[in-house]
């Protein structure tokens, strides 16, 4: 059903509009939540593309996108992959964010942790 309305959302919007990276990212959350990681991680490689054509480098949808990656393919058991999404998220999250902000706190968390 999700992969129907995300064919129409491409037939009529420009493939760089944003809006297709939130139905990707979505579509993704719906495979986590059935626990298939392979579908859920190729949702958010189209979730990043999306958003790195169509927003600023440094915007906060390019971190979730990161960070929602980075956990699929931790959960997938690709610790390598997970951990170079993660410091992409974390390097942008340290340019646009107070250094005692508690995304960074969790962030380092993770990468130390995992």
């Amino acid at each position: 059903m999700f992969e129907k309305v995300l064919q129409i959302l491409l037939k009529v919007v420009p493939t760089n509009y944003s809006a297709c990276a939130t139905t990707y990212n979505n579509i993704a959350i719906i495979y986590a939540a059935q626990g298939d990681n392979e579908k859920t991680v190729g949702y958010l490689y189209k979730t990043i593309e999306f958003n790195e054509n169509s927003l600023p480098p440094n915007h906060l949808h390019i971190v979730t996108a990161y960070n929602n990656l980075a956990h699929a393919l931790y959960r997938r058991g690709d610790f390598m992959e997970a951990l170079v999404y993660m410091k992409k998220a974390y390097e942008i999250d340290q340019k646009t964010l107070p250094h005692d902000h508690p995304c960074l706190t969790s962030v380092r968390r993770s990468i130390i942790y995992r």
